[in-house]
């Protein structure tokens, strides 16, 4: 056991089959601790962002003043934001949390849940980050590192993914965080892709569906929800859209490249996250993060996805900088998805205005966004993150 193992609390996923009959047991246990649930709270629950500090509870100068131009002078630190703001999740960065010492991560993930569970209606934070190794690696020495997808998929081998991801979600879970945002099951094709590049597996289709599947088995099997990413697939355009709008005029609803994302599903991937691209072949009209033909009828419909559908960021990035993001929110929602990546607060408040406007005035958005806080909490309650 690792040093630094400091939520006992927490216990292990796994991904063994639940017996005949318990899936009821565990929807009735979520929509109990929903019925508890105010319209806001069921509202904050489909949010992730992120915050300064490597305490919950004591911050520097710096990173007080970071905490609050983003989110106003009443929060200093993570105790005070999730106090104010009940988030789904909370997503770590090196460059707002350290992220150098693998005791203080993990006294900071302590920090944050005790600051979630003080509340009227305790409910535990998804503590998530970036750890795909390779050139996306937030945590670094003394922690192992993955080399990064690319290089695994250059042994051809779906156990050394197995393994790579198992020590990294065994790590992680040490730390307290709970998901880690990989892996990317792209299948790159395009040399000039900025958006994924040494990030993919590689550009044969069957081969990174392997590698994709037996990743998600090493983070959930090590108790870490995996999230596969980005749907239905980045690997053919050449922008990136943290930086741009992006287009692949390729890709179709019955594509072959979509292979690696219906292993990840069959893998019991828990979390698909959605690209921020457009999709002329699917839908001409909308980003995938904006389609229910992308997010409803291929995800859910046509491949079977019954987990939690995630944004990319929907708070800063360039892709969606030109619609308002009361709009992306209804949008994103409308269509399907149900947890919101926003890194920047203003966006987020004015999202769940919004979503709390559109209740109001359309009864049938109520149930939308019901089932997408269900999504969230039955995937918290799977990884030992409900009081039931």
């Amino acid at each position: 056991m690792h040093r630094w193992l400091v939520i006992p609390a927490l216990v292990a996923a796994t991904t063994t089959a639940l017996p005949a009959g318990a899936e009821l047991g565990v929807d009735a246990q979520v929509r109990a601790v929903m019925a508890q649930m105010s319209l806001t709270d069921k509202v904050e629950q489909m949010f992730v962002s992120y915050v300064y500090g490597t305490s919950a509870t004591v911050a520097d100068a710096s990173d007080v003043a970071n905490n609050q131009a983003l989110y106003g002078t009443s929060v200093t630190d993570g105790a005070d934001l999730l106090a104010q703001y009940h988030l789904g999740g909370i997503i770590y960065f090196s460059w707002a949390n350290g992220l150098t010492d693998p005791q203080a991560i993990g006294a900071l993930s302590n920090g944050l849940q005790q600051a979630a569970m003080a509340g009227a209606n305790p409910i535990p934070v998804q503590i998530s980050t970036d750890q795909e190794g390779g050139i996306v690696n937030r945590i670094g020495a003394p922690v192992a590192v993955s080399p990064g997808n690319l290089a695994i998929g250059a042994t051809f081998n779906p156990a050394d993914a197995y393994r790579a991801a198992s020590v990294s979600g065994t790590e992680l879970r040490a730390m307290g965080i709970n998901m880690d945002d990989a892996p990317v099951v792209d299948v790159n094709t395009n040399p000039r892709n900025s958006a994924d590049g040494p990030r993919s597996f590689g550009d044969r289709p069957a081969m990174v569906s392997a590698l994709g599947a037996a990743a998600v088995l090493g983070y959930q099997r090590a108790g870490v929800a995996a999230q596969a990413k980005h749907f239905p697939g980045l690997g053919r355009v050449a922008g990136n859209t943290d930086f741009t709008t992006a287009t692949d005029t390729t890709t179709t609803a019955t594509d072959p490249y979509l292979q690696s994302f219906k292993d990840g599903i069959a893998a019991n991937a828990d979390f698909v996250m959605v690209a921020l691209a457009l999709y002329t072949k699917i839908d001409s009209n909308h980003l995938a993060a904006f389609s229910s033909l992308v997010m409803t009828q291929m995800l859910r419909n046509s491949l079977g996805f019954g987990g939690v559908i995630i944004s990319d960021d929907l708070g800063a990035t360039a892709a969606v900088a030109s619609i308002p993001p009361g709009t992306r929110a209804i949008d994103f929602l409308s269509a399907g998805g149900d947890m919101i990546i926003s890194k920047t607060a203003a966006p987020a408040d004015a999202m769940v205005q919004a979503i709390r406007a559109r209740v109001a005035a359309d009864a049938t958005f109520r149930q939308r966004v019901d089932d997408a806080a269900l999504q969230v909490l039955k995937a918290k309650q799977a990884y030992g993150l409900l009081p039931c």
